[in-house]
């Protein structure tokens, strides 16, 4: 539904206003306009005629001015977030216009302003019944094009093929309809064209994509979330009890994007947590670790608080850290990993291969580098890192320093999803397991 919005003003008079549909225009140009035939009373005026398209979504302005015998066309899209549009006509007289696609004539001067207010207020109910239906088709639509999206997953070629699309194209982040502007998303969509039931649009096409995708993620998340860390929760199926074994896992980034949509999708998977929004899913699942962490920092400051002065003596700090040579800071590393729970070995000092540590742990076999150094760590770390773990044949990779790292260095490793230990995370450590 398309509503057409005419204003004529000549001179220092509104003669005519015009509220119509018009079902046809669909992309409103200037010269379609033209074909509209709007007039005055079939003659040749100077003034101006302002024409407003209202789609419900955007404003389209079409403006045309006379000026003796030259005639200016003016065509621009309104973007509105108020319900009611202003028109300013001559000598700064206001109208104000309700966009409505209902049909009515006015033929007024400014003595019957009252009249057209109160007219077009009558199109104010009449626009949010119009909006109102066309929310309630696109909600019919979605759920047609879901269960198309659905019954299309139970063909296992299809769900292959959207699986390993996320994990070939690494889509770490819930797809959204921001993902239809990527050109991996079109390829996807032309693969799925030839495999999915006749659709009528390409728009109808994107929409069924995207809501497979949105399934299929979910699905891929926890499997890879079960794969990595699964053993941990095999024997918790409640909120508190899992999200405190989370945040005891030291190799992951607790609070990364992606680490809490793999949690929460491992969550869902698991019943856990209900099908629902998966935005708000997200941000329960980061408030319950924002709230687990907070706890543990507490009952860590009250151990360190209640410490007394004579045993904090042998307690290894971060300064004493930074006087050690590169070989001791590798075994109090590998220590600091015992007490954490973990079987530890070092390696060979050299010809290590880039790991300096191999750490055992519920059938998880992980790699470490230590750099205790006096700048920040660079890239070539990781590199050796991720050499090291194909070498030894690991599945996780930790560089542990008592500084920080670069840029390029922190990007390569999130590429690569090699975990940082820098200075203020090791010093966690150092407070957690030193007492």
């Amino acid at each position: 539904m398309i509503s057409i919005i005419s204003i004529f003003s000549c001179k220092n008079n509104i003669k005519k206003v015009i509220i119509l549909t018009e079902e046809k225009l669909l992309e409103p140009e200037p010269l379609e306009l033209e074909n509209l035939g709007f007039k005055f009373d079939d003659k040749p005026v100077y003034g101006s005629l302002v024409v407003y398209i209202d789609r419900l979504d955007f404003l389209y302005k079409y403006e045309k001015r006379y000026d003796s015998r030259t005639i200016y066309f003016d065509f621009e899209k309104i973007s509105l977030n108020t319900e009611n549009f202003a028109y300013h006509g001559a000598y700064d007289r206001t109208l104000i216009i309700c966009r409505e696609g209902a049909y009515c004539e006015i033929y007024c001067n400014h003595s019957d302003f009252e009249k057209i207010i109160n007219q077009l207020n009558l199109f104010k109910e009449y626009r949010g019944i119009a909006i109102a239906k066309k929310n309630q088709e696109l909600i019919k639509k979605n759920q047609k094009l879901k269960r198309i999206s659905e019954s299309s997953l139970s063909n296992a070629e299809i769900k292959t093929i959207v699986s390993n699309y996320i994990i070939e194209f690494d889509i770490t982040s819930y797809p959204t309809i921001t993902n239809s502007e990527n050109a991996s998303f079109n390829l996807l969509t032309d693969i799925l064209c030839k495999k999915l039931p006749p659709l009528n649009s390409k728009n109808e096409l994107e929409t069924v994509t995207l809501q497979m995708l949105q399934i299929i993620y979910i699905d891929v998340l926890s499997d890879i979330f079960n794969s990595e860390y699964g053993d941990f929760f095999s024997e918790i199926d409640d909120l508190p009890h899992m999200i405190e074994k989370y945040i005891n896992i030291d190799t992951i980034y607790h609070l990364d994007d992606y680490s809490l949509n793999k949690l929460t999708s491992y969550l869902i998977s698991r019943s856990v947590l209900s099908k629902g929004d998966y935005a708000c899913l997200v941000q329960q699942t980061k408030d319950s670790v924002l709230e687990m962490l907070y706890r543990k920092q507490v009952e860590l400051t009250e151990k360190k608080l209640a410490t007394s002065k004579a045993s904090a003596i042998e307690i290894i700090t971060i300064h004493d850290i930074d006087l050690m040579t590169g070989s001791e800071f590798e075994h109090y590393i590998a220590s600091l990993f015992k007490k954490m729970g973990y079987k530890s070995q070092v390696t060979n000092l050299s010809g290590d291969q880039g790991i300096d540590i191999i750490l055992e742990k519920a059938n998880q076999k992980i790699g470490v580098q230590t750099k205790c150094y006096s700048s920040s760590v660079s890239n070539s770390a990781i590199q050796e890192v991720v050499a090291g773990l194909r070498f030894y044949g690991l599945s996780k990779g930790i560089v542990v320093t008592n500084r920080g790292f670069t840029k390029s260095a922190i990007e390569l490793a999130k590429a690569n999803n090699i975990i940082l230990w820098d200075r203020e995370f090791l010093k966690q450590k150092l407070e957690e397991f030193s007492l």
